[in-house]
């Protein structure tokens, strides 16, 4: 019995201690993909929610517009207090004529018949809007998932600059060490430490700009993922890219077509366009017709209720041209969009054809720089050899480890250009992110 009572003991303390840790330990979750983060942002993002709230009250505003086609119902009560009871003079003496209190009630049904397209026209005009918001939401997300990877790439990035400034720190560190054992030996002078250490603090600074940046990469990523700004980010560079080469003129025509502010920006033309001719047609009649049920509670009258049916026109005649006004406001707007639409258009054109010649550019440093590195490599190997062998001076090496760091440097630099100038280029001919990089 004691045997079975430890062995519980043991599994309970066990237990304890499992869930201690799991509340106590920091979290390390797994390493963050690429197709991992962009599924989150475009379905967590705040921003992305925020443009779904907008569209389900512009959904909501279009109803609310539809529900004039239908008729409308209202019913209605009340209770009359009166100071004195109503009376009329006959002859020599009043006559009563109502009750001094009395209830009243009643219901009524009314439908417009014809108001010369105002309704069609706001319905439409709704309609246009949803529309608009719909598409916003695809702006959102497009934008939401290209900032992400931006800093995707920019921190792991940093983290190759990171590992490359550590590398020259600690290479320096032995070279320190080195020209120091050499100056007590007398083989060199103190002005060779000095510039060792010049040279290594200059890295150590290095080393610190690059954590800094990439912490505010992680800020900035955790921000997309709507995660607190110092959680504890790693990414892991997996999955492949879109494969797109188009030419300029390929491009910009695909632009036009194909970015969804452009379509949005048609449908509140369009929008626009219908809003005028809801406001004109308030110059012309509304016919409609009513049909209801009444009773007044009246001790005087043969019959105190009464239904009634009518067919009736309702026109505005003076409103101080508050129709006027508002149709002159409406064309002025129409035309802003118009315009606006034309400069969207050209900034769109500037954005394809930066991100066309940003992707090239960062191609042709990639080339360079990769030849470089090689060069840098060598240029090294051969300085050492010459500062072994007395031919050549520890400034010559130091000359070279820091050449190398620089082009290898660049070159990871070069890497993650060609890749944000990618995702660019697929964001500014309106291709969808998500799509492109999450169906590789």
């Amino acid at each position: 019995m004691n045997k079975y009572f430890n062995n519980f003991k043991i599994i309970l303390i066990s237990l304890i201690i499992f869930t201690a840790g799991a509340i106590l330990l920091p979290d390390i979750s797994s390493a963050l993909t690429l197709r991992e983060g962009l599924e989150i942002v475009t379905s967590q993002n705040k921003d992305v929610l925020l443009s779904q709230i907008e569209e389900n009250a512009a959904l909501a505003q279009l109803s609310k517009t539809q529900s004039q086609y239908y008729p409308r119902l209202d019913i209605s009560g009340s209770y009359t207090v009166q100071a004195y009871q109503p009376e009329i003079n006959f002859g020599s003496r009043s006559i009563p004529m109502q009750n001094q209190n009395y209830v009243a009630y009643g219901v009524s049904l009314s439908q417009t018949v014809y108001d010369f397209g105002h309704t069609t026209h706001s319905v439409n005009t709704a309609s246009y809007y949803a529309n608009s918001n719909s598409l916003n939401i695809k702006v959102v997300k497009n934008t939401i998932a290209l900032s992400y990877i931006m800093e995707y790439y920019g921190i792991l990035n940093a983290d190759r600059i990171i590992a490359l400034s550590q590398i020259q720190v600690k290479n320096l560190e032995a070279r320190l060490k080195d020209t120091i054992e050499l100056n007590k030996e007398g083989l060199n002078t103190k002005n060779d430490v000095l510039k060792v250490e010049v040279v290594l603090s200059d890295a150590r600074q290095t080393l610190l700009k690059a954590e800094n940046i990439r912490s505010l990469d992680e800020s900035r990523i955790n921000k997309l993922l709507s995660k607190p700004f110092n959680t504890n980010l790693t990414v892991e560079d997996i999955g492949k890219e879109p494969e797109i080469n188009y030419t300029l003129d390929i491009a910009w025509e695909i632009a036009e077509n194909e970015r969804v502010e452009l379509k949005a920006m048609k449908e509140k033309i369009s929008a626009k366009e219908e809003e005028i001719a809801a406001t004109d047609s308030e110059y012309y009649p509304n016919i409609f017709v009513s049909t209801g049920y009444q009773r007044l509670q009246n001790d005087y009258m043969v019959k105190d209720d009464n239904w009634s049916i009518m067919a009736g026109i309702k026109m505005n005649l003076f409103s101080g041209g508050s129709t006027k006004y508002q149709s002159q406001k409406t064309n002025e707007e129409l035309r802003e969009l118009k315009l606006i639409n034309e400069i969207t258009l050209q900034d769109i054109k500037l954005q394809v054809q930066d991100a066309f010649l940003s992707r090239k550019l960062a191609a042709q440093k990639l080339e360079v720089s990769n030849t470089t590195v090689d060069q840098a490599k060598e240029n090294l190997r051969i300085s050492e050899i010459r500062f072994k062998e007395g031919i050549g001076t520890s400034t010559d090496v130091l000359d070279a480890i820091t050449l190398l760091n620089k082009a290898e440097t660049n070159y990871w630099n070069s890497v993650y250009e060609i890749k944000i100038s990618l995702a660019r280029f697929v964001y500014s001919i309106g291709m969808d992110i998500v799509s492109q990089y999450c169906s590789h």
